[in-house]
């Protein structure tokens, strides 16, 4: 419970000087004038806000609803504390609030980007092919409980051909194909960890496979790379504090460390 509360308000106190800076600059280019207090607490309960709107209307209308029903509840509060900080005119006020709250969005989608990594696909080599069909082979035989057909699979990267009967895979993998839908499942979740959720925008989560990470957004299906090589997992439900994956058929729930459960 307390490193979600901390992990919480780690995020209200980033929000917290995005939005400072992004005020702070247009009120410096309109010349207005104000207080570094007054415009640091109305960022702050501004930020504040947000993040606790987000949670209650998430709660009761869900997290697809919650932006929606959120923002102009915020940007209007926002109004009123920048008009009362700088006395400033009421276009001047509406034109800081504007272009601050743009600029605090488009530093919240840099510290998405930043979060998420690389999302580009990774390069295959000619081998890593081969090898990636022999585990879908072996992905499907376990799906329906059947045996792996043996192929003879040609490596175009070394010009080579493997024998008959042997498949390139690891033998964690082989052995995979033995488990049922629901023991390969629970076999595989065992490396899955929720490493976090982004509420700002269209909600999503940070999903770590063991070995990688991956963001997904509510419905999505993602092909993950795991120990026991690459599986389909869709994201079910999204929530503040958890989210529920299906993987091969089996619905699985993630929740975000010091959740309750």
């Amino acid at each position: 419970m307390v490193p979600n509360i901390l992990a919480q308000a780690a995020e209200v106190a980033v929000q917290t000087v995005f939005l400072t800076i992004g005020l702070w600059i247009m009120i410096k280019i309109l010349k207005l004038d104000y207080t570094f207090l007054g415009l640091l607490g109305s960022a702050a309960f501004v930020s504040a806000l947000n993040k606790i709107l987000g949670a209650v209307i998430g709660h009761f209308a869900g997290t697809e609803l919650a932006s929606y029903i959120s923002t102009p509840i915020v940007v209007a509060v926002l109004l009123l504390c920048i008009a009362k900080v700088t006395h400033g005119e009421p276009v001047d006020v509406l034109f800081t609030v504007a272009v601050g709250y743009a600029l605090w969005f488009c530093m919240n989608l840099w510290l998405i980007g930043t979060l998420m990594g690389d999302l580009s696909p990774s390069t295959r080599f000619a081998k890593e092919e081969v090898v990636e069909a022999e585990r879908e082979a072996e992905y499907q035989a376990a799906m329906t409980n059947q045996p792996v057909p043996q192929t003879q699979a040609t490596n175009k990267a070394m010009g080579k051909t493997a024998p008959a009967g042997k498949s390139p895979g690891k033998n964690d993998s082989t052995n995979s194909a033995k488990l049922t839908p629901a023991e390969l499942a629970k076999e595989t979740i065992k490396s899955f960890s929720l490493k976090g959720i982004i509420s700002a925008g269209e909600p999503s989560a940070m999903i770590y496979s063991g070995v990688k990470t991956y963001t997904v957004f509510r419905g999505d299906s993602v092909s993950m790379e795991t120990a026991n090589g690459n599986v389909t997992v869709r994201c079910e439900k999204l929530d503040k504090d958890r989210v529920v994956l299906s993987i091969a058929g089996e619905q699985v729930t993630l929740f975000l460390p010091g959740a309750a459960r």
